[in-house]
């Protein structure tokens, strides 16, 4: 029975890259020695012939055989940077396609999820009084870096990451504050103390449930400093929330 014989094209094209790499090394190796040799020659026989001026000789020619051995060597190293830049492209515009690809649908925390760690206050509490060292420690008992702060109908309110508190809580300490103090300081205190650390759980976007994780990705990096989005049903601001994408899950999604 006659079978097919299978072509090997991957095969082919290394043979081919291989071979040509040894080409453009082969060429750069004899046009930079080569260069060299043709400056020493003509040098020594414009000595050796008795010319009144060699100097002026090899004034006039070094400029030429520089230009023209710098002038290969730098098509040589600029063809393979050319190449590296050309892929770094092409990868880049697949992976905005894969996000594309994947609804948030898929790809975010549920919050109707009971084991996704949030804090929603209760009706009419005031997220400014909320205890620094308290929301630090539902961090920690959970082992998590980030807690969403939603309001009681589920709009959110924070994304506070252990980091800004930490570093807040830390400064506090180094200043001289005392240990009963430090427990007392809230979210108020924290804008009132540091504005920019403030800011930080301020610092997050929204995208609606029929968006993809490309547009998950592209409002994050909408806001500086922004690592975390959060969907609504329509995308805006002021719907309860009803999933949470991190940068961490986007990053992972972008992994060839």
């Amino acid at each position: 029975m006659a079978t097919d014989t299978p072509t090997q094209p991957d095969s082919a094209a290394s043979k081919q890259a291989a071979d040509d790499t040894r080409t453009r090394q082969n060429l750069a190796r004899w046009v930079a020695f080569g260069g060299m040799g043709a400056v020493s020659l003509l040098g020594i026989a414009a000595i050796f012939k008795g010319n009144s001026d060699p100097q002026a000789i090899l004034t006039m020619l070094l400029p030429v055989i520089g230009t023209w051995v710098g002038t290969v060597l730098a098509f040589y190293f600029a063809k393979d940077n050319l190449l590296a830049a050309t892929q770094s492209t092409k990868e880049l515009l697949g992976l905005k396609e894969r996000l594309e690809k994947i609804p948030v649908d898929d790809a975010m925390l549920k919050f109707g999820d009971a084991a996704i760690l949030k804090k929603q206050l209760a009706a009419n509490e005031d997220p400014q009084v909320l205890k620094l060292v308290a929301l630090s420690k539902i961090l920690r008992e959970a082992n998590r870096n980030r807690l969403p702060v939603l309001r009681n109908d589920g709009v959110a309110i924070f994304i506070i990451h252990l980091s800004t508190l930490t570093d807040f809580l830390a400064q506090k300490a180094m200043s001289g504050g005392a240990a009963t103090v430090i427990a007392e300081l809230t979210i108020a205190d924290l804008k009132a103390g540091d504005v920019k650390l403030y800011e930080s759980i301020l610092k997050f976007a929204f995208v609606k449930r029929t968006a993809t994780l490309a547009d998950a990705k592209a409002a994050c990096e909408s806001k500086q400093g922004c690592a975390d989005v959060f969907v609504t049903e329509t995308g805006s601001e002021g719907e309860p929330v009803i999933g949470w994408i991190t940068n961490v899950e986007i990053g992972r999604r972008s992994q060839v």
